[in-house]
C-alpha cells in the first residue's frame, strides 16, 4: 500500500511540475477588430504564434471576437502572434466585396501583430486601408471586372 501511495504521489507531483495538459497554458482573449477606426461587422480572425498552434474566432456584428485554440473560447497561448483577418460581404449574383485589404488576408503577408501577455477582453486589431480600394470579385476568386472596385466606406 505504501508503494502505491508513493507512486500516486509521484504521478501527482509530475503533473504539477510538468503539467497534465496537451500543451502550453491558454489565456482567454477577446477584443475588437476595426477597419479605419470603425468596427468590422463580420468575418474571422486567426492569430498564430511562432511554432505554436493557431487560434481563431468569428467577428460579430459589433466587431468583437473571442479566440479559441482547442475548444470554443478556451483562449490562446501567451506571446507574439501574427494576425490574419478574412471578411467579405455577399453582393448580387456570384460576387462578393472584400471588407479588408488583401495584405491582411494571409499570415504570410499581414503586417498585423497581437501581443498577448495575459487574459484580456480588450485586445484591439486595428486595420488601416490607407485609401486602398477594397476589391469585388466573383466567388470563384476571379476579378469581377474593370470599374467594379469600390472605395472603402
Amino acid at each position: 500500500m505504501a508503494v502505491l501511495t508513493r507512486f500516486a504521489a509521484c504521478v501527482l507531483a509530475g503533473c504539477l511540475v510538468l503539467g497534465c495538459s496537451r500543451g502550453p497554458s491558454l489565456v482567454p482573449v477577446s477584443g475588437t477588430v476595426t477597419v479605419d477606426g470603425k468596427p468590422l461587422q463580420a468575418g474571422a480572425v486567426l492569430v498564430a504564434p511562432t511554432g505554436g498552434r493557431a487560434a481563431g474566432g468569428r467577428i460579430g456584428a459589433d466587431g468583437r471576437f473571442t479566440l479559441s485554440t482547442w475548444q470554443p473560447e478556451d483562449g490562446v497561448v501567451a506571446g507574439s502572434h501574427r494576425v490574419e483577418v478574412i471578411a467579405t460581404k455577399p453582393l448580387s449574383g456570384n460576387r462578393r466585396q472584400w471588407l479588408v485589404p488583401k495584405k491582411v488576408r494571409s499570415l504570410a503577408t499581414s503586417p498585423l501583430r497581437l501581443e498577448i501577455t495575459g487574459p484580456t477582453t480588450s485586445a484591439v486589431i486595428a486595420i488601416e486601408t490607407g485609401g486602398e480600394t477594397l476589391e469585388i470579385e466573383s466567388r470563384d476568386g476571379t476579378a469581377a471586372g474593370e470599374g467594379l472596385y469600390l472605395s472603402p466606406p
